[in-house]
């Protein structure tokens, strides 16, 4: 929904988008009823206050949509609006796994609009399974230049650590468990668990048979703990690169994420190129 709000060239009124700005900061907390996200999230993600208001401009999206007051482009662009505002006021520490105790949250949410980009191209945007989208885009026979392949490094589902947000762009209000407040699992990735060198290949073979340029970045985490270790080695990578073309690895020294329990050595970051025979 981000890349649709950023990156489509559809038409949309910048007016009309901001008087809907207007609008929401003129929001008062003590006039919004309770809602799914100030039920769930208030006082632990977010202020009470904010998280109401949250809640009211994500039901009123929808409404908007629905009463066709918006077309699709305005929809996402102030959805991913939505998500921007959220995230810079969320009492996090940079993902949803879980929020800070202890913290006394202050009133801060802001509704301010992203800026779409105006690009001379079109843009196509998919969202599916990469491995299935390769593979389709591959009996196409469609050229491509590069290929920039970003897969999750261990066992911790992405999904599971973007939760609120994912709850947020669906807007299905789904019941939550646990002290962090996730829904019920979805969009598991085969990257994270034991299948992942498989997984990998099949996804290179695919790519190499259409795209001059393959791009991998990973980083060396495995000396943590079981959860937080990279699924694939190096050797893995590399074998499998080499397989499709001559490769070059290039590491770049990078702050490793913890939650301050453990101490990562020498973590790099490692960006993997090879020129496949495509």
């Amino acid at each position: 929904m981000i890349y649709q709000g950023f990156f489509t060239q559809d038409s949309f009124d910048l007016e009309k988008l901001e008087s809907f700005k207007k609008e929401f900061a003129k929001l008062k907390p003590k006039d919004i009823k309770e809602n799914y996200y100030s039920k769930h999230f208030g006082n632990k993600f977010f202020s009470q206050n904010d998280s109401k208001i949250i809640g009211y401009v994500r039901d009123r999206l929808d409404c908007l949509s629905k009463q066709k007051a918006i077309n699709e482009k305005e929809f996402f662009i102030l959805l991913s609006s939505l998500f921007y505002s959220v995230d810079r006021v969320a009492n996090t520490v940079g993902h949803y796994d879980a929020y800070r105790k202890n913290v006394i949250l202050k009133d801060r949410f802001s509704y301010e609009l992203i800026s779409p980009l105006k690009l001379e191209k079109s843009i196509e945007i998919y969202k599916e399974d990469s491995n299935v989208l390769a593979a389709n885009l591959a009996k196409q026979k469609r050229q491509i230049d590069i290929a920039f392949i970003d897969p999750p490094y261990n066992s911790r589902q992405y999904s599971r650590f973007y939760h609120l947000l994912e709850n947020l762009a669906l807007n299905k209000k789904p019941e939550l468990y646990g002290v962090a407040l996730k829904p019920k699992p979805t969009n598991l990735s085969k990257y994270c668990n034991v299948a992942a060198r498989e997984t990998f290949k099949d996804l290179i073979e695919s790519l190499a048979k259409i795209c001059r340029v393959l791009v991998v970045t990973y980083n060396n985490t495995y000396g943590a703990n079981a959860r937080s270790n990279a699924r694939l080695s190096d050797r893995d990578i590399m074998d499998i690169l080499e397989s499709r073309g001559k490769t070059q690895i290039f590491e770049y020294d990078f702050k490793p994420f913890t939650s301050g329990k453990g101490k990562l050595v020498n973590h790099k970051e490692r960006i993997f190129i090879c020129l496949t025979q495509s």
